[in-house]
C-alpha cells in the first residue's frame, strides 16, 4: 500500500476526523482546541487520502514536544508510527526532544529512537515541568473528564515522560 507523508498544519474537517478516531483509544481524547496548536503535524495519508496515522510538533521554550501521536487502529502493528516518528526526528537533530505518552507501544518507539525515561516529575526540565501543569489546566473540560470518566485511562498505566537531549 503507497502511503503519502506531508508535514503542516492539520485543517478543521482532518481534526474532526482524528477526534472521532481518538475516541476509540483508551486515553482522554485530544479535542479539537488542543489539535490547532500543533505545527506541523507530521501526517502519512492513503493515496485515497485515508489518515494513517498522524504526530503533532509543539515547540516550547528549548524544547521540541512530539505528540499526541496517533496511528489508527487498522495501521497498528505496520511500522507506520515508526516512519512518522522517524521523520519528525530527523527534522529536529539539534534540539532537545519529549515525547509523553500512556501507550506502551509509544514507550517502546521512543526509547528505539534513543529516548530516556524521567519518571520523577522534579527531575524534568522546568520547561516540561510547566507544560505537564499547563496541559492539565488547559483540558479542565466537562468534555475532558466525561471522556476520562468513560475510557478510565489508568487501565492502560501511568503517564510516562521521555527525553531525547540535543547532541552537542
Amino acid at each position: 500500500m503507497k502511503i503519502l507523508f506531508e508535514k503542516r498544519k492539520l485543517n478543521d474537517a482532518e481534526i474532526d476526523i482524528l477526534v472521532e478516531e481518538i475516541k476509540k483509544f483508551p486515553n482522554p481524547i485530544t479535542g479539537k482546541k488542543s489539535w490547532k496548536t500543533f505545527d506541523p503535524v507530521y501526517i502519512a495519508k492513503t493515496v485515497q487520502n485515508d489518515f494513517v496515522g498522524v504526530c503533532g510538533i509543539k515547540k516550547l521554550n528549548g524544547w521540541i514536544k512530539f505528540g499526541p501521536f496517533v496511528v489508527f487502529k487498522k495501521y497498528h502493528g505496520q511500522g507506520y508510527g515508526r516512519k512518522i516518528l522517524s521523520m519528525a526526528v530527523k527534522d529536529y537533530p539539534d534540539d532537545n526532544l519529549f515525547i509523553g505518552s500512556r501507550n506502551p507501544a509509544v514507550a517502546k518507539l521512543a526509547t528505539s529512537f534513543g529516548f530516556h525515561e524521567i519518571k520523577k516529575i522534579l527531575k524534568m526540565p522546568r520547561t516540561i515541568q510547566f507544560y505537564l501543569a499547563g496541559y492539565i489546566f488547559q483540558n479542565l473540560s466537562l468534555e475532558f473528564f466525561k471522556e476520562c470518566i468513560r475510557k478510565n485511562p489508568t487501565q492502560e498505566g501511568p503517564y510516562r515522560v521521555f527525553l531525547r537531549y540535543k547532541k552537542n
